[in-house]
């Protein structure tokens, strides 16, 4: 009796082993099923927080993309009104030399003009009075004709009469 009392004891130990064991398999199976829906879960949540965060980074790549296009468009705006201004300037001062230069010019026609009727008075003057006049000095440069000279120095015109 011994072995058969053995035997019902093991056999109530194998019972007692595979119920214990299948209610472990099965709490094991709950707790990797739990497991399985928290990850995927935790997936989903991380797919979100991830196209949350692409969506961030692109509205941020955008709002900087169009930040820096205005920043841009600025500048160049700047830029151009700056060369614009430089360049009125410029145009104002070189009108101004040009319109100095044209008043000088015509300072010095004028002047020049002056100089020549003069230098033509002079030298009709010069051709009119004859050599050897007291006073009178020819500068060095400037010929007398020969008709302007009067032979013998008397009151005599330069034809001979």
């Amino acid at each position: 009796m011994t072995r058969r009392k053995a035997e019902e004891e093991a056999q109530a130990l194998l019972a007692g082993a595979r119920v214990d064991s299948t209610e472990t398999s099965k709490k094991s199976q709950e707790r990797a099923e739990r497991s399985i829906q928290e990850a995927e879960v935790a997936r989903l949540q991380a797919e979100e927080a991830a196209t949350q965060i692409r969506k961030q980074a692109q509205d941020d790549a955008e709002r900087l993309h169009a930040d820096a296009k205005q920043e841009a468009d600025r500048l160049r705006t700047q830029a151009a009104e700056e060369a614009a201004r430089v360049r009125n300037m410029a145009q104002r001062d070189a009108d101004h030399m040009v319109e100095e230069a044209r008043a000088r010019y015509d300072q010095l026609s004028v002047a020049n003009a002056e100089l020549s009727e003069r230098l033509h008075g002079v030298e009709s003057m010069l051709r009119a009075v004859p050599p050897g006049v007291p006073g009178v000095e020819v500068p060095a440069g400037v010929e007398v004709p020969a008709e302007a000279q009067v032979a013998g120095g008397g009151d005599e015109e330069p034809d001979g009469s």
